[in-house]
């Protein structure tokens, strides 16, 4: 049986990359098992009971910021015939299979009274209080939900999907969700980040007579009573992206965001009957986010994702006592379940020499009579994926990376995440080895092994 080798050095955000993979590959799939695990019936846990993983809480003693629990959902139930791949179902076998770890980061300095993240009623929650007159312009929460998976289970990213509700709703702080790939620490962003965010970046003060372009007031008595315009949400700040309407989607690969604009704010002085005014997002708050949401490719292996609830108080201190007139008490969850299984793409016939000698040729690899061709050479320990490249693209490979020659669909091309542009002259750089390099050596990170 013929079938479509992936091979890489590389990981990714948690995931394991397959280097000639692309999202301009369309192919069948053969599902290979699939599951629903349900969140409101873990083994192990009470669905009516309220387990506060980690907190933040003035209230607790002694607070604590993290806390990691483990679950045994699955046991393998035998080897699919068609494809070689073990099957799973939802039965306990006395091994771990799920790793939930909860940590809460009060970016607030204590002056918000409650920063939980609980599993409660069957779900995976963030739960928030800040009392009026109490919060000051910048403070901030973070609550991360990292879910990892026993790299057995081999789950594909076009088989997961979870739900997430209440992530941008009605509140008088700005609210947020993301989903990362792979743990926090493959997060591409840091911590820190957030509290270079603020008031002066959520809405845009450029056309204000009345706040300064620090967020000061300027003049007191040029208010226009008017909402400012939106500036730049707090995924376009991370990432260096600018201004530009309605916010949230895909970041960037292995990043997505929900992150409207759901704040109000009024060009004027503060105020606790208005200003900031609770609003919802123009994207809807509830969202199923799935593997390709992610920007992940069809058969990538999910090893896990990080959901990150945040609460951000872009309020303006208009009074000069150090606070804002933001108050709140909101929440997000992981709700109902989280999809998982595996695919693996549907083999295709391995292409003639014929065919490869014209591919080769479309490639610009030489293949004139007399000319050893590397593709075609049964000596050549390399032998590149037959895919068409689009023109002046290559695909740049993982240290140490092996290639295992493969086929794909009549038309289909290599693109996305695995090709960029190379250099008019990819052997005039000092690190990678000249066109006409030894191909059976391993590959160099970062040097293309095509041009």
């Amino acid at each position: 049986m013929n079938k479509l080798k992936f091979f890489s050095g590389k990981k990714l955000l948690g995931i394991t990359t397959a280097l000639c993979a692309s999202a301009g590959i369309t192919q069948a799939a053969i599902n290979v098992w699939d599951a629903q695990i349900d969140l409101r019936n873990l083994p192990g846990d009470d669905p009516t009971n309220i387990v506060q993983f980690a907190t933040a809480d003035v209230w607790a003693t002694p607070a604590s910021t993290t806390q990691t629990r483990s679950y045994d959902i699955f046991r393998p139930v035998g080897v699919d015939p068609n494809t070689g791949r073990m099957r799973f179902e939802q039965t306990p076998d006395g091994r771990n299979d799920m790793f939930v770890k909860a940590s809460v980061f009060d970016g607030s300095g204590g002056r918000w009274s409650q920063i939980e993240a609980e599993r409660r009623f069957g779900t995976f929650r963030s739960d928030m209080n800040v009392l009026g007159g109490t919060s000051r312009s910048g403070d901030f929460a973070l609550v991360a939900w990292e879910i990892t998976f026993d790299t057995d289970l081999e789950i594909s990213a076009d088989a997961f999907s979870m739900r997430l509700a209440s992530t941008n709703g009605l509140s008088e702080l700005y609210e947020f969700a993301f989903v990362t790939a792979g743990t926090m620490s493959d997060a591409p962003f840091s911590i820190a980040d957030f509290s270079n965010y603020g008031a002066a970046i959520y809405s845009d003060l450029s056309g204000s007579g009345f706040f300064g372009a620090d967020g000061s007031v300027a003049d007191p008595l040029a208010a226009s009573g008017d909402l400012l315009p939106h500036g730049r949400s707090i995924s376009q700040f991370l990432s260096g992206q600018g201004s530009g309407g309605v916010s949230g989607g895909l970041v960037q690969p292995g990043w997505y965001a929900i992150d409207d604009f759901n704040v109000s704010l009024i060009d004027g002085p503060e105020d606790r009957n208005g200003n900031p005014a609770a609003g919802s997002g123009a994207i809807e708050d509830d969202q199923t986010v799935t593997g390709l949401d992610l920007g992940l490719e069809n058969f990538e292996q999910v090893t896990g994702v990080t959901v990150w609830f945040g609460y951000y108080d872009v309020g303006f201190d208009t009074d000069g006592d150090g606070f804002t007139a933001s108050q709140s008490e909101p929440e997000a969850s992981i709700v109902d379940r989280i999809e998982v299984g595996f695919n693996v793409p549907e083999p295709l016939p391995e292409p003639t020499g014929a065919s490869l000698l014209a591919i080769a040729g479309a490639f610009g690899l030489p293949a004139a009579a007399g000319r050893k061709n590397p593709m075609l050479s049964p000596q050549a320990t390399f032998r590149m994926c037959v895919v068409r490249v689009e023109p002046g693209l290559g695909i740049l490979p993982g240290p140490g990376s092996r290639f295992s020659k493969a086929s794909s669909p009549p038309g289909s091309s290599a693109r996305a995440s695995r090709c960029r542009p190379l250099p008019s002259r990819p052997s005039a750089s000092p690190s990678c080895p000249p066109a006409s390099r030894n191909w059976s050596a391993p590959a160099r990170s970062g040097c293309p092994l095509w041009s």
